[in-house]
């Protein structure tokens, strides 16, 4: 993950246009994976495009043999997103506050090495965000390619997929405040984790 994320942002935001909406070349992104297995430290990714590397981290997270949520956290986010814009002011101070806080205490009960993970991404979707002229992208589109991944169906959830969006929009637009700074870890394709 680490390998994927930190030569995507090696690069120029205005090189990252559309990033994450466009599939990658199937082949290469295969290619890309079989390599993931001898080790991050081998891989190259200078030369692939980035839509083949955000397939390779898309396939990834979709691959974890856990969902990053518990059906329980995912059930929460869900009511949180729901209830946000009716129940609080959300761009005010206070309602900021309240936001920030019921979400931290959802991503506080994430299991250490699911808040790594959820942390690490967010953070990453935050910065691209911050550039979404040059990237072409949002808050809310970036959520959106992140949704199926995020909410793995646990169990059914009846609930619509803009409140799922919406939940893991206000994580990325939130990314400092819920998670605090961005984890200093390496994050390798093997799924385990290694502190810098």
């Amino acid at each position: 993950m680490h390998t994927c994320i930190s030569e995507l942002e090696r690069r120029p935001f205005s090189k990252l246009k559309g990033i994450y909406r466009a599939n990658g070349n199937a082949g290469r992104v295969a290619q890309i994976c079989a390599s993931f297995q001898c080790g991050p430290q081998f891989i190259d990714l200078r030369y692939c495009s980035h839509n083949d590397i955000t397939d390779v981290l898309k396939i990834y997270l979709n691959k974890l043999p856990t969902p990053l949520l518990a059906a329980e956290l995912q059930l929460e986010l869900i009511r949180i997103a729901k209830e946000w814009p009716q129940r609080k002011v959300p761009y005010t101070k206070s309602g900021a506050i309240i936001i920030i806080f019921e979400l931290r205490e959802v991503v506080n009960q994430l299991p250490a090495d699911h808040f790594i993970v959820v942390s690490y991404l967010m953070h990453h979707l935050k910065r691209l965000a911050l550039h979404k002229r040059e990237v072409e992208t949002t808050e809310s589109t970036l959520a959106v390619q992140f949704t199926t991944i995020i909410f793995k169906p646990i169990v059914e959830l009846q609930y619509n997929a803009i409140q799922k969006i919406r939940a893991i929009e206000l994580m990325i637009t939130n990314a400092s405040e819920v998670f605090g700074p961005q984890p200093n870890v390496r994050l390798q394709l093997t799924g385990k984790f290694s502190l810098k």
